[in-house]
């Protein structure tokens, strides 16, 4: 694995926590944002390429195309609502049971490109109030970190080394990092920093394997 400046990343990745009322229903919205020095068009080819998907994410299978249906190797499947390249793309996310949406905008400034991911209703109330946004976010960021190394430096690794990097001492420095980051999001947000602070220690410990 690549040596990385935890600092640097953390730093790099936009973290916000909205909740919405929709029709009488408490909405959780977990949002992430990072900038690629990649032109926009590679960006969506990496994010919507079933052949590229497999060598930084998962192995996807499926009718990959708007109205089509996927799947995720040991993950989430759902359906693609929206596909408007190379802006924007909008799909089901459904795991365990539970259905939620995620929705991926990209827009380019002088050959760079932001990437922004919006999951919305990500968690049902009892697994929000254990482990907060960072089950998400954290969940999130560790693909968005496999999309800067094979966008930005060319560098890949196989899905079982990908698997098993979390736990690994830099993989446990990056997510406590990031739970912590998540945790001051969700204070800004109006959580209870007490509420925050043990969601995301557990957090922490769901994703380091403690």
């Amino acid at each position: 694995m690549r040596d990385i400046d935890i600092s640097a990343w953390i730093r790099g990745v936009g973290r916000r926590v909205e909740a919405r009322v929709e029709l009488d229903e408490l909405i959780r919205v977990v949002i992430l944002s990072r900038t690629y020095r990649t032109p926009r068009v590679e960006v969506w080819d990496a994010l919507t390429s079933a052949a590229r998907l497999s060598k930084w994410f998962l192995p996807v299978e499926g009718d990959l195309r708007e109205g089509g249906h996927y799947s995720l190797q040991g993950n989430a499947a759902g359906s693609i609502r929206l596909c408007r390249p190379p802006e924007r793309l909008a799909i089901t996310w459904e795991n365990a049971g539970e259905v939620s949406f995620v929705s991926i905008e990209l827009s380019e400034d002088a050959g760079t490109t932001e990437l922004r991911l919006e999951h919305v209703n990500c968690l049902n109330e009892p697994m929000w109030t254990q482990f907060g946004p960072g089950a998400v976010g954290v969940g999130w960021e560790l693909g968005l970190l496999g999309l800067s190394f094979t966008l930005e430096a060319g560098f890949e690794m196989q899905l079982e080394e990908r698997m098993q990097w979390p736990q690994s001492e830099a993989g446990k420095a990056l997510i406590a990092a990031g739970t912590c980051a998540w945790s001051d999001a969700a204070v800004v947000s109006g959580e209870d920093p007490e509420m925050a602070k043990r969601a995301a220690e557990a957090t922490r410990a769901f994703y380091t394997g403690e």
